[in-house]
């Protein structure tokens, strides 16, 4: 990784632990694995897209349900943007995948890259703005949000903590919620 790590790294995409869920890999020793990835890349001042995968449930549900948990969990542990799931729209999916009905065909990259490229050209524009803290963060105030989304559509979780409160994600929910009692809404 140091190697791969070059002084001119600004961006470090992490895609792994796609085969560690697939073995039965127990999910601490992942979960460090992917942690000492992102914390050497974030001592660096290189920002991270983490990107989140799934497992079936070839090890138990248990498994299966820990494993999709991991990915958010670390996220926002170090304070990372996520794309939620990297094969969203190509996994089982038929026209996407090769022969083996598991490897993305040429359709399906590009699928992936749009998926990811959703959560990465944000990244990209902002350390072109200089919004970047040495350390990877973000200033406040830095705009932060995928091309064609809103607040209304982006689930806060799966995004760093500069990305909400840039992009108003951080509200008061219980100040919107008393907001909208005390003014019904008129399509009830």
């Amino acid at each position: 990784l140091d190697q791969a790590l070059t002084a001119d790294t600004s961006i470090l995409v992490v895609e792994l632990g796609a085969n560690d869920g697939l073995r039965g890999i127990p999910i601490p020793i992942i979960e460090e694995n992917l942690s000492q990835i992102i914390a050497r890349a974030r001592d660096r001042g290189i920002t991270v897209l983490l990107c989140g995968m799934e497992t079936p449930p070839l090890n138990g549900w248990d498994y299966t349900l820990d494993f999709h948990r991991l990915f958010p969990r670390l996220a926002i542990r170090h304070d990372v943007a996520l794309v939620p799931f990297l094969l969203e729209g190509v996994a089982l999916n038929p026209e996407l995948n090769g022969a083996d009905g598991i490897h993305p065909n040429a359709a399906g990259a590009r699928r992936i890259a749009e998926t990811v490229w959703t959560y990465l050209a944000p990244l990209v524009a902002l350390i072109g703005s200089g919004s970047q803290l040495p350390d990877g963060r973000w200033r406040h105030g830095a705009r932060l949000e995928p091309e064609g989304a809103n607040s209304r559509d982006c689930d806060q979780r799966h995004l760093p903590a500069e990305f909400g409160r840039a992009s108003g994600f951080a509200r008061d929910r219980s100040a919107e919620s008393a907001a909208r009692k005390a003014k019904p809404d008129a399509r009830r």
